[in-house]
């Protein structure tokens, strides 16, 4: 049944003489399209003397269009089906078609390069801030991409943030005529060089750094334990917590405040009350950096208190401001 309908629609449609309606449409064997969808007058050339009625069969959606770039094959026993479902009245129509209908819609490559400059350039955004030499190398540069016709414009994101070590992934997506399209990945491996502190020599355990001790020399901070040191000035005049071979990248956590008060030695106690300060003799009964908390012993009273270390002889109890 549906062959005998198929025959018997495209007898009516087609088999038409020329003189028997005001309109003719010829179908055409090879047509480009814009998408998303094929319609009747990228197809065809409508001609006759009713420009509405010929505005209105243009218009008809013969189904989905190709991706763009895609080539697509309406037979005509296809093409017979789709007219049919538009529901449009025909009456009257002359037609002069193909046995085949090639379709190829219409596109506009964005380059793959592209599209791997723009995911770098949002990685430089979002490490505008860091101080360091950035080197940013795609893993792989993606394909091209065949995008429907339009205004381009790409848009590159980074949601799981910039990574130094392994590949960083940000998302390039595209948008034609301000509508997304499509999200490509790209696959980047960052890395940031810095001058950070390493030692110069062999640095003893308790031994204060100087700037004969340490040097800067280029790494990739990718690689590195956090807390490396990028400012000597932030090194000299601390100590090593235990021995640090040469070359070793300095932290802060191999680092302390070098002793100023030593366990036994004999310190200068201040208490402050307001604008009376009281000092007595205490000898310390623990190491003590400054500002470090150490319990001390007041000779005189041979009570222990806590007191902050001031300077290599001095500790201080506390304060009072009579609030």
């Amino acid at each position: 049944m549906k062959k005998l309908w198929l025959a018997f629609f495209f007898i009516l449609c087609f088999a038409v003489p020329a003189f028997a309606g005001p309109l003719t449409i010829a179908i055409n064997d090879k047509a480009i399209v814009k998408g998303p969808y094929i319609t009747l007058g990228e197809i065809a050339n409508i001609s006759g003397e009713e420009p509405e009625r010929i505005e209105q069969l243009a218009g008809l959606r013969l189904g989905n269009a190709p991706s763009p770039g895609g080539t697509a094959v309406l037979t005509q026993e296809l093409l017979g089906m789709r007219l049919n479902a538009t529901g449009a009245d025909f009456n009257g129509v002359v037609w002069q078609t193909a046995r085949n209908v090639t379709i190829t819609t219409a596109s506009q490559v964005v380059n793959g390069q592209y599209l791997t400059d723009m995911a770098r350039q949002a990685v430089f955004g979002k490490l505008a801030e860091v101080n360091g030499e950035l080197t940013i190398t795609p893993a792989v540069i993606p394909a091209d991409v065949p995008v429907p016709l339009g205004t381009v414009q790409v848009v590159a994101s980074i949601p799981g943030g910039v990574r130094f070590t392994g590949f960083t992934t940000a998302y390039a997506t595209i948008f034609v005529d301000g509508q997304r399209y499509s999200s490509v990945p790209v696959r980047l491996e960052v890395k940031l060089y810095q001058q950070v502190v390493v030692a110069a020599r062999a640095i003893s355990g308790r031994e204060v750094l100087t700037s004969d001790s340490i040097r800067l020399e280029r790494a990739d901070t990718g690689h590195l334990a956090a807390g490396y040191i990028t400012d000597s000035n932030q090194a000299i005049g601390l100590a090593s917590r235990r021995l640090i071979m040469q070359g070793t990248v300095i932290t802060s956590q191999l680092l302390d405040k070098p002793v100023l008060i030593t366990r036994g030695s004999a310190v200068t106690i201040i208490a402050r009350m307001g604008d009376i300060e009281v000092t007595v003799n205490g000898q310390a009964l623990q190491d003590g950096a400054k500002d470090q908390l150490i319990r001390v012993q007041n000779i005189a009273s041979r009570r222990i208190i806590a007191a902050r270390v001031v300077d290599n002889s001095t500790v201080l109890v506390g304060t009072y401001n009579g609030k």
